[in-house]
């Protein structure tokens, strides 16, 4: 029984971090999609998974491998470590799987992407994503302050920009900070899909 545990957690553990990276790496419809699935095992009984795999293997058995004359491959996956293995891999795979995902989310992918610009490979981000802190970094470092001035300038162009969907707000002079005007605004005129509710827009 610690064998089986030990096996399982093992395959459990690996599988769920190749799975959950696999798809933070390539953001796949289709890997999404089959992680989505297979987490599905957990709503199912223990006892009618048991049944399916078993059903399953014997078919298989007789129906395909039965008609090329190949061996049977009961012994291998029904009442054996491998088999019970595998039930256990279908079973509680989604605890493993939701618990890591919950890690990986919590990271922000812009940390991945500089890591990336820095020339580190895919395959080291597994392991460790470089990455360093700095206070107040556009005073001390150029490149720092230099994006700055970029997200800046491209903040104030696309401002200039959807001021023209919606002039009211003023967005072309206030540039989305939450003058007296534009929060006049939204009280005559209310919010849009530009605006952050999670933010305070209007003073109490």
């Amino acid at each position: 029984t610690v064998i089986l545990v030990f096996l399982s957690s093992c395959l459990l553990i690996a599988l769920a971090f190749i799975s959950n990276y696999g798809n933070r790496v390539s953001k796949s419809k289709f890997l999404e999609a089959l992680t989505t699935f297979s987490i599905a095992g957990y709503a199912i009984p223990g006892i009618i998974l048991a049944v399916a795999f078993i059903t399953f293997i014997s078919w298989f058995d007789s129906s395909i491998l039965g008609q090329f004359e190949m061996n049977s491959i009961k012994p291998i996956f029904i009442g054996s470590i491998l088999g019970l293995v595998l039930v256990y891999f279908i079973r509680f795979y989604s605890l493993a799987s939701n618990g890591i995902k919950s890690g990986y989310l919590k990271i922000n992918y812009s940390i991945d992407e500089g890591a990336y610009l820095l020339g580190y490979s895919k395959f080291k981000t597994f392991k460790n994503i470089p990455h360093q802190t700095v206070i107040k970094g556009d005073s001390k470092y150029q490149n720092i302050a230099a994006a700055s001035v970029l997200a800046k300038t491209y903040r104030d162009a696309y401002m200039e920009k959807i001021h023209e969907e919606f002039p009211m707000y003023n967005w072309k002079q206030n540039k989305g900070y939450p003058t007296k005007e534009h929060r006049a605004a939204i009280r005559k005129y209310g919010t849009t899909k530009y605006h952050r509710l999670s933010f305070r827009l209007l003073a109490e």
